[in-house]
């Protein structure tokens, strides 16, 4: 669950507040509540029901596309007409077993290894730049720091999920948040285990291990989210999260023991006693509420407890109008409703970012519409069309295996000839027996072979032209699905051809960098200076380890201060300069330790220029205007190439290949 299960540690943060939210939003246990709290949540549910409306009216079409990725069908789904209307005389594949051809699986599959290899090309994730030149330490230090969070989310599967996502529906999501894990830490005993036999009976437990409820771990977090789970502002696009007025999410069947770990006023949960009292599904009957009303009643407090749908919106509002506070300019409150019915947390947001910490990214961003259409709903028309052609052939295809012929049951046993058994015999009757014998009636007479004609001979055809197109659709061709090509091509074409289509799936890898893993980069940054806390130790890297001469260092909250604005290299973007400068300065001083390498080549008479070397490493190192560092030597001057040759003859003058 995205905060790792209420465990986020700006929770911890949120201490006295001059007007407690928890008292202005009291649940009276009753209905929605009293007050401000029914005001509050009357507001907030409306806001919800606004979302789910906004995002049910794709769900139609994913799960069209979910089933061509899972290449299912539905042999009862009625005709479906272009109108939207259904036509339930008959079925939409009209055949009893049919075949789903993988056009949407192999294509989207390869594409999303295709993004996936562009995303995770680095290590780590991102790269950090200072901007001012006392940061660039300290961004290295983020960068390491970050690395380890990476790692705690898991953050290649979240990659995974959200190419899969984007990839299907057109829209994927992912949720960052400062994430504290505690729990039982075990430490070793106040003196050493040897010395407990000297210690008397009523002292040795000083020699035994011990444990306390401390801080684990902390990092920033990231987690896909379900998209078909999102609480987006219709009036915005999808992809333009920090312009809405609401965004969020709502995750089904949390348990209200999650809820009761993190109650105030350690946690950021309140109402919870309300939350227990409104504890069954909605939708569903009282089941689990009487059950949990009767194990309370008999004092078993957490014998059986309920679950609900918990719905986290992060709302732009002025909270003077809301009456949640004096402050009249707008801020962004984070909202937690159970089941629609109670509120059990709100406070300001307190990361200092000031974002709503949701990034969205689509598929084919349009600045004009809420949602466009992923991969698998483009390739459906192609996806139903081929299924179709497939399965009629494949029907056709049993039709002729059957062997129908026609005969007289006068002169065969029909029984027999009947059966659907391979290897079958058949008798003939005593009449057909009495004319075969009598010479009267050949055997090949009493029966005919029906001539069957395959109208579905070219269906095949259609569905290699058919797969083509969905090609020229995805981009995916055959070099990048892994299969060789129909016809022989010559290296340069077929280089030229994987090289096109991977640049065009490699747009959408850059337009979800720029959409949702930079302004994740940047968030991270701040989270990790807002809320470190303990001190860690995380490995180092590239540069870094060659600096400091060591591949791990103890980074403490001393060590994170900075500037906010640093620059986030993700992973399509551009390296960092400060990188590259340090890659032409080891080639330099590799040509300082070979001066071999400044010969000419043999094979090709080709020497490398050295001035241009250092150009390259001066302007990788930011340095501008590189002429006017140059100065005309005033003796320096070509000479004519007739003395060049006189020069040659005598022995005066050796070419450079010569000397070599």
């Amino acid at each position: 669950m995205p905060d790792n299960a209420f465990q986020v540690s700006n929770d911890a943060k949120i201490k006295v507040r001059p007007r407690p939210v928890e008292q202005l939003l009291q649940h009276d246990g009753q209905g929605k509540g009293g007050g401000i709290h029914a005001k509050i949540l009357n507001e907030l549910v409306r806001m919800i029901d606004a979302g789910v409306e906004h995002i049910e009216k794709r769900y139609d079409d994913w799960t069209l596309v979910d089933y061509s990725m899972r290449m299912f069908i539905d042999l009862d789904r009625p005709i479906q007409h272009p109108d939207g209307t259904e036509d339930t005389t008959g079925a939409e594949m009209p055949f009893k077993r049919a075949i789903v051809i993988p056009i949407t699986y192999a294509n989207l599959i390869s594409r999303m290894v295709q993004e996936y290899a562009l995303l995770t090309q680095r290590d780590p994730f991102v790269h950090y730049e200072g901007r001012d030149s006392q940061d660039h330490l300290r961004a290295r230090l983020h960068e390491a720091a970050i690395r380890y969070d990476n790692e705690q989310s898991m953050l290649d599967l979240q990659l995974w999920q959200n190419l899969f996502d984007v990839e299907r529906y057109g829209i994927c999501g992912m949720h960052d948040c400062w994430c504290e894990e505690w729990g039982w830490i075990y430490l070793p005993g106040r003196v050493g285990p040897q010395y407990a036999t000297m210690l008397p009976p009523e002292m040795r437990y000083l020699a035994e291990q011990r444990r306390e409820w401390s801080l684990r771990k902390e990092y920033v977090r990231w987690d896909a989210i379900n998209p078909r789970r999102l609480l987006l502002d219709p009036a915005v696009p999808s992809y333009d999260v920090q312009r809405m007025m609401f965004a969020g999410w709502w995750d089904e069947e949390v348990p209200w023991l999650d809820l009761k770990t993190a109650e105030r006023p350690e946690g950021p949960y309140f109402n919870l006693k309300a939350a227990r009292e409104q504890g069954s599904f909605p939708g569903d009957d009282d089941t689990l509420t009487a059950s949990m009303r009767d194990s309370t009643s008999h004092g078993d407090e957490f014998a059986k407890m309920p679950r609900g749908h918990i719905y986290r919106l992060w709302v732009r509002c002025i909270p003077k109008e809301w009456g949640l506070s004096d402050v009249e300019r707008p801020e962004t409150w984070w909202f937690e409703v159970w089941n629609k019915v109670v509120i059990v947390r709100a406070h300001p947001l307190v990361y200092q970012h000031g974002e709503i910490p949701i990034g969205i990214g689509q598929l084919d961003p349009d600045m004009h519409a809420a949602f466009t259409p992923g991969m698998g709903e483009q390739l459906r028309g192609l996806q139903d069309l081929t299924d179709w052609m497939a399965s009629s052939h494949a029907t056709q295809v049993r039709r002729t295996l059957n062997d129908e012929g026609i005969f007289d049951p006068s002169l065969i046993n029909a029984k027999e000839m009947l059966q659907p058994k391979p290897g079958r015999w058949a008798r003939l009757t005593p009449t057909g027996s009495r004319l075969l014998r009598r010479g009267l009636l050949p055997i090949d007479s009493m029966y005919s072979q029906k001539k069957m004609t395959d109208i579905t001979g070219h269906h095949m055809e259609l569905v290699q032209a058919y797969f083509s197109f969905a090609q020229r659709v995805s981009a995916a061709a055959d070099t990048i699905q892994g299969m060789p090509l129909p016809t022989k091509r010559t290296l340069g074409e077929v280089e030229q051809v994987t090289g096109m289509g991977t640049m065009r799936i490699g747009t959408t890898a850059q337009l979800l960098d720029r959409m949702l893993y930079g302004p994740l980069a940047r968030r991270a940054i701040s989270l990790r200076q807002q809320f470190t806390s303990q001190e860690q130790r995380v490995r180092l890297t590239g540069r870094l380890q060659q600096q400091l001469g060591i591949d791990s260092v103890n980074i403490d909250p001393r060590h994170l201060v900075g500037e906010y604005d640093y620059i986030a290299h993700t992973p399509t973007m551009a390296v960092d300069p400060a990188r590259q400068a340090a890659i032409w300065g080891q080639f330099l001083q590799v040509l300082a330790g070979a001066p071999q390498l400044l010969m000419p080549d043999p094979m090709t008479g080709k020497r490398l220029d050295v001035h241009a070397v250092v150009d390259e490493f001066m302007k990788a190192s930011g340095v501008r205007y590189l002429d006017s560092f140059y100065k005309q030597v005033a003796n320096a001057q070509m000479a004519p190439m007739e003395q060049v040759q006189r020069g040659v003859e005598s022995g005066r003058l050796v070419p450079m290949g010569a000397a070599a």
